[in-house]
């Protein structure tokens, strides 16, 4: 039994060796569809950092209109508390 499950193990990985050899041999036959794959997530990846820059800039504008509407309002409020003195 246990050679039986021994020479299972021994074709298979004859069977990969064979296909390894093979692709060493004449090169993977999806190589182009890899490449191609890696070159769109190269692009995604491009876009995403666009994206996320434009974010993080809108966020500091956003904080710098924030900060300034602050002070603004500050300043209403302290005319506004001389006022009523």
């Amino acid at each position: 039994m246990s050679s039986d499950i021994e020479q299972i193990v021994l074709n298979k990985l004859d069977n990969l060796e064979r296909k390894i050899d093979l692709i060493v041999r004449e090169g993977c036959s999806k190589a182009d569809s890899h490449a191609s794959l890696h070159n769109g997530q190269r692009e995604i990846f491009k876009r995403l950092n666009a994206v996320e820059q434009a974010q993080a800039e809108g966020r500091g504008k956003l904080a710098v209109a924030m900060v300034f509407a602050g002070a603004v309002i500050s300043l209403f409020f302290q005319w506004l508390g001389k006022q009523l003195n």
